[in-house]
């Protein structure tokens, strides 16, 4: 197996993907196979699942042989973060790991005066491989906003209450929290969003109307360095999804559980 990554902005994204997988869980399976490269994990809670995908022609080379090369590499997210941190501009990552090997060999090397070439080998641990398949579907309200607005409104929100409610109709995405020192509530037009989509409603009526925990929506929104657009899907007791878009087909996305009001506490 060997991949490798030289153009800075890739790179960067592929630092700032396990930057932010470590917020999730610490330990991952990585699964590679002649498509390219693909990770999911869950947190502890088991209430958000992380998952990207970087497929084959998104790398600068990748090469895999799906008979002789190891399928599954069990990885530690902080200590490749902290590995892909080292790297100074202009250096390409090569990614390699022999057929049966137990490491996986970083190496940055550049051409440049002062810029030492490095090598980390990071052993490789056992997990179990429980994947979980998430088909792609229509959701009753998809949209497409700047993950800066986005991110930045959470932020606002997180700091009036834990709980995020996000209610949308025909016109409007408001979303709200509330706490001990006040509420607070935004309203964003669905006019101004990149793009929205959904069946129409009543005039007095919402498509839907769902909370979730605004800790785990911020992490969500932590891939900024990924894509300035976040795309957005919910349905009615569904898990909210939020996908940030590569080139050739590859992605970042993430998973949230609703909230569960029981009527009867």
């Amino acid at each position: 197996m060997k991949v490798i990554i030289s153009d800075n902005r890739k790179f960067e994204i592929f630092v700032d993907i396990f930057k932010h997988a470590k917020d999730v869980n610490e330990i991952f399976n990585i699964h590679m196979s002649n498509d390219g490269m693909f990770m999911q994990g869950m947190d502890q809670s088991h209430i958000l699942v992380m998952e990207f995908k970087l497929t084959k022609d998104w790398f600068e080379e990748f090469e895999f042989n799906q008979e002789n090369d190891t399928v599954i590499y069990g990885i530690n997210a902080s200590n490749v973060f902290k590995f892909l941190n080292t790297k100074q501009d202009n250096q390409k990552m090569i990614l390699t790991c022999p057929p049966g090997g137990d490491k996986l060999l970083f190496e940055f090397k550049g051409e440049k005066a002062k810029e030492y070439n490095k090598k980390f080998n990071m052993a490789l641990i056992e997990l179990d491989d429980n994947l979980i398949t998430i088909p792609d579907s229509e959701d009753d309200v998809e949209f497409i906003i700047e993950h800066s607005n986005f991110a930045c409104s959470i932020d606002q929100l997180a700091l009036f209450g834990e709980t995020l409610e996000i209610a949308i109709d025909n016109d409007n995405i408001i979303m709200s929290s509330s706490g001990m020192d006040g509420d607070m509530e935004i309203n964003i037009k669905t006019d101004d969003v990149e793009e929205f989509s959904a069946d129409e409603c009543d005039e007095d009526e919402v498509l839907l109307s769902q909370s979730y925990a605004i800790k785990y929506i911020k992490i969500m929104c932590n891939f900024n360095k990924v894509s300035k657009m976040l795309y957005i899907k919910l349905s009615a007791d569904k898990p909210i999804c939020s996908r940030y878009e590569l080139e050739n087909d590859s992605y970042v996305r993430l998973y949230l559980a609703p909230k569960i009001n029981d009527d009867n506490e």
